[in-house]
């Protein structure tokens, strides 16, 4: 039978820049989250005809385009997502690009004894480098950007660009039927009308179907 996945606000006060960067984005899932706030958010999978809870036997989810400006005081993202929400997470080979964290004895919230992680930008992105396929994660050049093209080698130490190294895939290999993650956009020059997408999918090149 159909499944339809709802996201919901599962703490807290959720706060959008831009609503219009809302729901399905082609092949993707994109939500809006104003700078300098944070969306702590539940990931529901429920039947489409009778909206009861719906398990999945086995699963993946996959957030992509981890990135920030290259001004480091304006806004980047950070994911956090508590240890006993999934099984195990996929980086890029070689570990990407994502700086991670653990905190052993505090959840997402810090509401919760477990432990949790997180996941944090560190490079600037741009538009073209934004994934259009979830299977064919792959590197676009300077050359393949309007923007770096036309920089005269301004941009050019920031490409080329690896979506892969942008991207963390979790992967749960037990039944469940939701999980919950926070996502924050951290600024020290915050824009008063300014957010960043928080982009996902399921299943991505990151990783063949778990096992």
């Amino acid at each position: 039978r159909p499944i339809d996945l709802e996201v919901t606000v599962s703490a807290g006060e959720y706060e959008v820049a831009h609503p219009e960067y809302q729901g399905k984005w082609d092949q993707f899932g994109q939500i809006n989250v104003k700078d300098d706030t944070t969306a702590t958010l539940s990931f529901a999978f429920v039947d489409s005809a009778t909206g009861a809870p719906a398990v999945l036997e086995k699963f993946y989810f996959t957030i992509f385009d981890v990135d920030q400006q290259k001004d480091e005081s304006k806004h980047s993202e950070i994911l956090c997502i508590d240890d006993d929400q999934y099984d195990e997470y996929v980086l890029a080979d070689g570990g990407g690009e994502l700086v991670v964290s653990y905190r052993p004895d505090e959840s997402c919230t810090g509401e919760r004894s477990v432990g949790s992680t997180t996941f944090a930008s560190s490079t600037p992105g741009f538009l073209c480098d934004n994934p259009t396929d979830p299977l064919a994660l792959g590197t676009v050049s300077c050359a393949d950007c309007d923007q770096c093209a036309a920089s005269d080698g301004a941009l050019d130490e920031h490409f080329p660009i690896d979506q892969s190294d942008r991207a963390v895939m979790f992967v749960f290999r037990k039944p469940r039927s939701a999980f919950e993650l926070s996502y924050t956009i951290p600024c020290e020059t915050c824009y008063d009308t300014r957010g960043r997408n928080f982009v996902f999918g399921g299943k991505s090149s990151l990783c063949a179907w778990p096992s």
